[in-house]
């Protein structure tokens, strides 16, 4: 994860997503000490998204969570 500067002026968040490939999002400032701050709230929410990633389930073992919890 690295930022840079485009010609521009604008400065731009690289890093690699789930599937390896680099990715690219604007942090929509022209300051530095702006864009560090959007890397720190985008690191934050990436890891939040990682943690929340949905587990496969057959619909038996649903059926029986459901049951149980019933």
């Amino acid at each position: 994860m690295f930022l840079s500067k485009d010609e521009n002026g604008i400065y731009y968040l690289y890093y690699a997503g789930t599937n390896g490939k680099r990715n690219k999002v604007s942090t929509k400032s022209k300051l530095k000490s702006n864009a560090l701050r959007f890397v720190s709230r985008f690191s934050e929410q990436e890891r939040l998204k990682a943690e929340k990633q949905l587990v496969p389930m057959t619909l038996a073992d649903f059926r029986n969570e459901i049951m149980n919890h019933s």
